[in-house]
């Protein structure tokens, strides 16, 4: 007999073997793609995608990317967008101010099922330096900072800043804790 935790743990590095390799490489990537948040978002987070209403999109150019079966779904549920031309752009690297978009829609879809927690980050009017309030992603920014998900460095949030594959998994972690 092998305790519950230890079947947990095989039965979770036993799924993690059968995703594809570029998944399992991204805690070591020293900064990530559209790709790789949408895979992280859509593997990690499935049952909060699989919440959202769906909407219909158009992506033209995933479908021979190792993520469109997660960047499809992620797109449907509107935590991330295509651009107006309707491509996803997987290739594209992804930088703080972006993700923090992405991540305040993932925590409005936490919202939804969890008012009483949600009034943490929902209204929050935090103090950054390098963020004005008047910036077009201070509402993103102070919702991810005030819920805890994304911190600050030293007062700043580094906007332009690419996003390692470290950090992202640490993000995802935190939607992750809030979302049960």
């Amino acid at each position: 007999e092998a305790p519950e935790s230890a079947i947990n743990r095989l039965r979770a590095a036993a799924a993690l073997a059968k995703l594809p390799a570029e998944y399992r490489a991204i805690p070591d990537k020293g900064t990530i793609t559209r790709a790789d948040v949408a895979s992280l978002i859509g593997i990690r987070l499935e049952s909060l995608i699989g919440r959202a209403k769906p909407r219909q999109v158009i992506i033209t150019d995933i479908r021979s990317h190792w993520a469109q079966p997660w960047i499809a779904p992620v797109v449907r549920s509107g935590a991330m967008d295509t651009l107006p031309n309707y491509e996803f752009e997987p290739r594209r690297q992804v930088r703080r101010g972006e993700l923090a978009a992405t991540v305040s829609r993932l925590l409005t879809l936490i919202a939804a099922s969890k008012p009483e927690l949600a009034r943490k980050w929902q209204d929050a009017k935090v103090s950054i330096n390098d963020v004005a309030p008047t910036h077009l992603s201070y509402p993103a920014v102070s919702a991810v900072v005030a819920a805890g998900v994304m911190p600050l460095a030293n007062g700043n949030f580094e906007l332009l800043r690419p996003v390692s594959g470290a950090e992202a998994m640490d993000i995802v972690g935190r939607l992750e804790a809030l979302a049960r």
